[in-house]
């Protein structure tokens, strides 16, 4: 599929790349991905809840599972820069993209290569974005009764968001705004911009 290199041409057709990309892809069931979380998820748990106490026992479950995902997000974008149309790794990579753009075109190829699954991205300013995720990323969830008030299931996506966003030089913050195993309406992140690290090559062209 050619795609044209016009930023523009690109974020408007983001959904187009992302099927072409999904349907090139070695598919994994997205039942198995959310078993295979939740094992990890849980073994987590019974880890820290066996070594601390409450509210500890939640940050350093909450923590680690943040860290995993980073080590994730790192790889996976490396993979939708491959898989991609060159004009969408150049766009992603150039110093002349914004942080809002950027963000929204890498979270929507992610999430759609990853699991086909579809995101909303809405900026709030140029620094700031709210990513809403598909309700069944927690379909079938249920969290431990002593973690239901403050464990976050949607922890690891906050990894991954940040270490992807980092391999592009943005540095960011991620954190959950609401989650629906917590009571809310939806799933959603808040992706804040930190730092960009204008001096230095994206480790994607190293």
């Amino acid at each position: 599929m050619l795609i044209k290199s016009n930023p523009n041409h690109i974020i408007m057709n983001t959904k187009t790349i992302g099927e072409e990309m999904w349907k090139a892809e070695e598919k994994v069931p997205a039942d198995m991905f959310h078993c295979l979380y939740g094992a990890i998820m849980a073994e987590y748990w019974r880890f820290h809840d066996g070594n601390d106490n409450g509210a500890d026992t939640t940050n350093a479950a909450n923590t680690r599972l943040d860290k995993i995902g980073h080590q994730m997000g790192c790889r996976l974008v490396e993979g939708v820069c491959a898989k991609a149309p060159p004009s969408v790794s150049v766009f992603l990579a150039s110093p002349t993209t914004g942080f809002v753009q950027a963000g929204e075109v890498l979270v929507k190829l992610l999430f759609k290569q990853l699991m086909n699954a579809s995101v909303q991205v809405s900026a709030v300013d140029n620094f700031k974005v709210i990513v809403t995720l598909p309700n069944d990323l927690t379909r079938n969830v249920q969290l431990p009764d002593n973690a239901r008030n403050h464990l976050s299931y949607l922890s690891i996506w906050c990894g991954i968001l940040r270490g992807a966003m980092e391999m592009l030089n943005w540095r960011v913050k991620v954190t959950v705004v609401s989650d629906m195993l917590l009571g809310d309406s939806k799933n959603e992140l808040e992706m804040t911009l930190l730092d960009r690290l204008h001096d230095a090559k994206p480790r994607l062209e190293d």
